[in-house]
């Protein structure tokens, strides 16, 4: 199944609270529901016999797959890939096709990755091959050093290659701020930029420009303060907090 229409901007979406309320509204029954949770503390789904389970309970088997599993074209791995800390989320499993392996010269799925959910791959097999998070953002980083594409690790464009584990609420909340954090790791970027003189500031209304300025300067301080006892981030965020400050001074602003 696809992202529900922006629901890649949604964090919420890739909660397992998420697949409940989803499947709730689709009439799915306790007992349903129930099973989604006992199925989502398995460690490892490729023992499971889902269409077994979906058949119980009275599911789709791709319903089922949904409320378990997102498929990589819904998640957004970019901040990682930018050296943003995994933290909690390096151990979240990812379900894939063929990446250990090459299939047989022939094949025609060739030696591409597929997540389970992907038009190519419907369904999880027990063939499939289980990584951690933190190995599949190491693998991506590797192939993307390369010149040319590695056989072993192409990745099916519609799919992004990938499906991972539905989150749980602590894994949530990290994930929200990773992406907030990153966001405001690009703001100071940007700002560093323009104060060296190689970018343009973005345009803004004439009134009140300087206001509006200093509020987003200012906002990202906010995001810097909310995350700086987060172990994961604790680093990280010190070091943007040190250009963040260097930036206001220069800019003769106060946080």
């Amino acid at each position: 199944m696809g992202c529900e229409p922006g629901a890649a901007e949604v964090f919420e979406w890739l909660g397992l609270a998420w697949a409940d309320r989803w499947l709730t509204e689709l009439g799915a029954t306790p007992s349903a529901l129930g099973a989604v949770h006992r199925l989502a503390a398995v460690a490892d789904l490729r023992v499971v016999d889902l269409a077994g389970e979906a058949l119980r309970y009275g599911l789709m088997r791709s319903f089922l797959l949904h409320a378990l599993l997102v498929r990589g074209d819904c998640v957004n791995l970019t901040p990682f890939a930018d050296d943003v800390p995994l933290g909690q989320l390096a151990t979240v499993g990812v379900y894939c096709s063929d990446v250990r392996r090459q299939r047989e010269a022939g094949s025609p799925l060739g030696s591409k990755a597929h997540g389970p959910g992907c038009h190519h791959h419907k369904h999880l097999r027990g063939d499939d091959d289980l990584l951690t998070l933190g190995e599949w953002v190491e693998r991506l980083s590797a192939v993307a050093g390369e010149s040319s594409r590695l056989p072993g690790v192409c990745v099916c464009s519609r799919c992004g290659g990938f499906a991972i584990r539905r989150l749980n609420t602590f894994q949530l909340r990290y994930w929200r701020a990773v992406h907030q954090v990153y966001e405001a790791k690009k703001a100071i970027a940007e700002r560093e930029r323009h104060l060296a003189g190689a970018c343009e500031p973005t345009r803004e209304p004439e009134r009140g420009d300087r206001a509006r300025a200093t509020r987003t300067f200012t906002d990202v301080g906010v995001v810097l303060n909310r995350y700086d006892d987060e172990p994961a981030l604790a680093e990280y965020v010190k070091d943007l907090r040190v250009r963040h400050e260097a930036l206001a001074r220069r800019a003769d602003m106060r946080l």
